[in-house]
């Protein structure tokens, strides 16, 4: 009797381990199938080399009903979730741009610097030339139309742990500032950037 509850006992764990194993390929199958076809929802977290393939789908999945915005000078265009509100405001040869939602936390900058001269940046210059973001997680992506960028998350004194977006176009020096709360929307907003 005790061995015949002992093989119903193996052949249970063996079921079991089968079923496991089942469902784990299936979920490897799922992950490997949704990464070739699709972006990871939390694209700047997690495949920030591919965040330009968004599709009009993904976005609108992540932001919900969403409505352009063009910039005149420098020209560049974006979509962002309607019902944000959006202000400007101009220093000399700098221009904010923000992007402000209703709940807390909701919203990002466009900091936009005019140079004398083109600005090479990297991941060495980002942590040497500002050192007071403790820059972290730097990496590399393209945006958009083919734009390079580098991503990483900050610390700012006032909205605490950040997600930035950085990049050059021309003597043009772009830095996009959000809550890193809010880096799932940011990237696909920042997949819908193109130049004009």
């Amino acid at each position: 009797m005790d061995k015949i509850i002992k093989n119903k006992k193996l052949i249970l764990m063996i079921i079991i381990i089968i079923i496991f194993i089942s469902v784990l390929v299936f979920c490897v199958f799922k992950f490997i199938v949704k990464n070739s076809n699709d972006k990871p929802e939390n694209i700047l977290l997690e495949n920030p080399s591919q965040i330009n393939s968004y599709s009009t789908n993904n976005i609108t999945a992540v932001l919900g009903e969403i409505i352009p915005y063009t910039h005149k000078n420098p020209t560049f265009s974006l979509q962002y979730p309607k019902g944000f509100n959006v202000s400007k405001y101009d220093e000399e040869e700098n221009e904010t741009v923000v992007f402000k939602g209703n709940q807390k936390e909701e919203g990002f900058q466009i900091f936009i610097n005019k140079t004398e001269n083109e600005i090479l940046l990297s991941k060495e210059s980002i942590v040497k030339d500002f050192p007071e973001l403790n820059a972290t997680e730097i990496q590399e992506a393209i945006i958009g139309s083919n734009i390079r960028v580098f991503i990483f998350f900050g610390n700012n004194l006032s909205a605490g742990k950040t997600r930035e977006v950085w990049f050059t176009n021309g003597k043009y020096f772009y830095q996009i500032t959000s809550y890193a709360s809010f880096d799932s929307k940011l990237a696909a907003i920042m997949s819908t950037w193109e130049f004009k």
